[in-house]
């Protein structure tokens, strides 16, 4: 057991563990030790190990890679993960009965495989550790969603250039370290922006030439000028203006009462808890209802709190701020969704709110909820196992806007989007909840190019169009080029 927990103790699933209390956990787990070679598919959505979507995969040693792929031939690496990471975390606490991506090694790697009961539920007498063990099951799946936006950022950049200024303000954390090395080879580089290598070379070039950055053989990176840098992209990144402070109107505590917390009861996020429990733990926590008029933001990322904001009424809108007139709708958040769960970076991506109706919200602070649950997780535990299928749901989400954003083709994009709606909605009728503006921004692409697309689908007798509804009338012509 020595060996495996020093390869176990770099992993932030078991952090802050003792080797005695990891030999506890694993006593009676029925995990493998697996060898692969370089090259080799670990787990697909085509694997012919139907046990695949029953592992939790841990790297032990050697490098991985997370590979998207849709209707084409071409590969999306969404990322390269290394030992002491996990993967194949969607189909937790989630309802994916299958591996919806592609694993495959980059190196010899040795896996570790964990069965998914593991992670899903444990004995009473390991509730202690169990709770510290599902909270850094937590921070691995939040840290995962904070990446993805991170990607989305970069990606809803059109022009090659603008894609890997935003990448290079990312890495620099918006202009605080100047100089750095980028993790990427060109060709990773260039797969990571969804660009061609030839593509990012060119730009690379340009960016030389400007002499506001050095740029080695050995990828160091050394910025002269930030803000010549970013005034290239039309300043348009969010670290170079200040936010406007738009509060959300906060009501009065005391209307956290009966009536409120029988409908908070009833929550995702609180399912399986009695009312009464769950006006415990909200009192305990200080959670507040808030009130927030259509048009108004709910948060800023100047002003946002670490919290979990959940949405009881009205509808709001997720948004990438690129600067004051410039936003990316990322999605839209309904009742009984979730906003808030990422970790909150002052350096990173700037992220809002917005009310697109008369929305009241409950606002909980995400130390105290979690502090509060593991204090008492014989009764609280449900709470986080809700909170990691409601995080794991969005990942799948995210990584579905990360192929979007990274096909050139936009008529690509809208055929995913709508096979995707087809799948959630499970109905070949489905609701589109965005305005065509809405829509063309959550794809990445103009209005009048999505209509043009829309168009072109029902000309083809693809789809048909009313209102905010479509019908898919043949799904199979969806999954062409």
């Amino acid at each position: 057991m020595g060996t495996l927990f020093q390869s176990l103790a770099g992993s932030d699933l078991f952090q802050g563990f003792t080797e005695a209390q990891v030999l506890e956990l694993l006593s009676g787990v029925p995990y493998q030790i697996r060898q692969y070679r370089a090259g080799e598919v670990v787990a697909s959505d085509t694997s012919p190990h139907p046990e695949d979507p029953n592992w939790i995969y841990l790297i032990l040693q050697g490098r991985v890679t997370h590979i998207l792929s849709y209707a084409t031939d071409y590969e999306h690496h969404l990322r390269w993960l290394h030992e002491g990471e996990i993967f194949g975390e969607v189909i937790l606490f989630s309802q994916v009965d299958h591996m919806p991506y592609t694993y495959r090694t980059l190196t010899p790697a040795t896996l570790m495989l964990l069965p998914k009961s593991f992670l899903k539920s444990q004995g009473k007498e390991y509730r202690g550790l169990y709770g510290q063990l599902l909270l850094n099951f937590l921070k691995i799946l939040e840290e995962m969603c904070l990446f993805l936006f991170q990607k989305i950022y970069c990606l809803n950049a059109q022009k090659v250039e603008d894609r890997l200024i935003r990448y290079l303000a990312a890495v620099s954390h918006n202009g605080r370290r100047r100089a750095f090395q980028m993790p990427y080879t060109r060709t990773d580089l260039a797969n990571y922006l969804g660009v061609s290598r030839e593509a990012l070379s060119r730009e690379l070039s340009k960016l030389r030439r400007t002499e506001l950055l050095i740029l080695d053989q050995e990828h160091h990176v050394t910025i002269l000028d930030y803000n010549g840098l970013i005034a290239l992209c039309g300043n348009r990144l969010p670290s170079v203006y200040e936010m406007a402070q738009e509060q959300a109107i906060f009501v009065s505590d005391h209307q956290l009462g009966g009536e409120a917390v029988d409908q908070i009861a009833t929550s995702t996020l609180f399912h399986g808890l009695e009312p009464w429990r769950v006006s415990l733990l909200l009192h305990k926590i200080g959670a507040k209802l808030t009130h927030c008029p259509k048009g108004q933001f709910l948060y800023r990322n100047s002003n946002r709190q670490n919290a979990l904001y959940l949405i009881l009424q009205g509808e709001i809108a997720l948004l990438l701020e690129l600067d004051e007139k410039h936003h990316h709708i990322i999605y839209q958040l309904h009742p009984d969704d979730l906003a808030g769960v990422t970790p909150f970076r002052q350096d990173g991506p700037q992220f809002a709110c917005r009310a697109l109706t008369d929305c009241e919200v409950l606002i909980m602070e995400k130390q105290l909820l979690y502090q509060a649950c593991g204090e008492d997780f014989s009764h609280y535990y449900k709470v986080i196992q809700n909170l990691v299928a409601i995080i794991t749901h969005k990942i799948v989400f995210q990584c579905n806007k990360v192929y979007y954003l990274c096909t050139t083709s936009s008529q690509m994009r809208l055929k995913k989007y709508l096979l995707d709606c087809t799948v959630l909605q499970q109905s070949n009728r489905v609701h589109i909840p965005f305005t065509q503006e809405e829509l063309a921004s959550y794809l990445g692409i103009s209005r009048p190019v999505l209509s043009k697309d829309l168009s072109a689908l029902k000309r083809k007798g693809i789809i048909r169009l009313d209102r905010e509804w479509v019908t898919v009338l043949d799904s199979d012509a969806l999954w062409g080029d």
